[in-house]
């Protein structure tokens, strides 16, 4: 999996151009090194983004080589486990199994998060 990033001063001319759950061929990227970047989710040293003259070209056929969905499950014991030298962005899925009073916390100002204890059911 990489990281793809559309620079704020093409977003009108790729804006539209890709959805969720579809496959593409992306040509003519540039590939940045990501330790000039602040929002980097994946373990790379490097992360593509777009240019002027970035081509993308829907699918039309998936076939049986192109995977619909890229998961990469493991119990919750193995979490505190993984990398996260680099700012990673985990998909946790879980069961709420109870549901108690709620909590309020926010590190970095006045707003308040609700916060919920969520349990292994394993």
């Amino acid at each position: 999996m990489a990281q793809i990033s559309v620079p704020k001063k093409f977003e009108k001319q790729f804006c539209g151009l890709l959805s969720q759950g579809s496959a593409y061929i992306i040509s003519n990227v540039a590939a940045i090194d990501i330790r000039s970047k602040s929002y980097v989710y994946r373990h790379q040293n490097y992360m593509l983004q777009f240019k002027q003259d970035t081509k993308v070209d829907l699918l039309h056929s998936r076939g049986a080589d192109i995977p619909t969905l890229s998961l990469d499950f493991c119990p919750f014991y193995q979490l505190p486990q993984k990398a996260i030298d680099s700012k990673p962005l985990l998909d946790v899925i879980g069961v709420i199994c109870d549901v108690g009073p709620y909590d309020y916390a926010s590190q970095t100002s006045q707003h308040k998060f609700r916060k919920t204890k969520i349990r292994n059911l394993e």
